[in-house]
């Protein structure tokens, strides 16, 4: 298991540091008032920028404003959302994998982050 630290690869750093920080914030912000707290899916940004930044616009109480959407949509990337997978061999993939269960499953991500793919 990782942790601080232990010496491990950096693609297993970089798993147990996504688990610890998106564990942290849904317990911190499960916490909170639901009116206080909104948990944004970064593949559902990458997907829906413009529904998102609504939606989130609206949450905070703030006007609409296609300036802010226009923004976010010219600078995301939508090619990114896979990158990460792409730079790690199967094995690493596999072994990342293994590190952030359950939180994957939980967050339904367990079946799209074990697809095989060519090395």
């Amino acid at each position: 298991m990782a942790g601080p630290g232990v010496d491990l690869p950096p693609h297993l750093v970089a798993a147990w540091q996504w688990k610890r920080v998106v564990e942290v914030s849904r317990r911190d912000g499960r916490a909170l008032l639901p009116e206080n707290y909104r948990e944004v899916r970064y593949d559902r940004l990458i997907r829906e920028p413009a529904a998102v930044v609504a939606e989130l616009t609206e949450f905070a109480g703030l006007p609409p404003s296609r300036e802010m959407i226009d923004y976010v949509t010219g600078v995301i990337d939508p090619s990114r959302a896979a990158a990460s997978k792409s730079n790690l061999t199967n094995q690493q993939l596999r072994e990342a994998v293994r590190e952030m269960e359950p939180l994957l499953t939980e967050l339904g991500y367990a079946e799209h982050a074990t697809k095989s793919r060519s090395d």
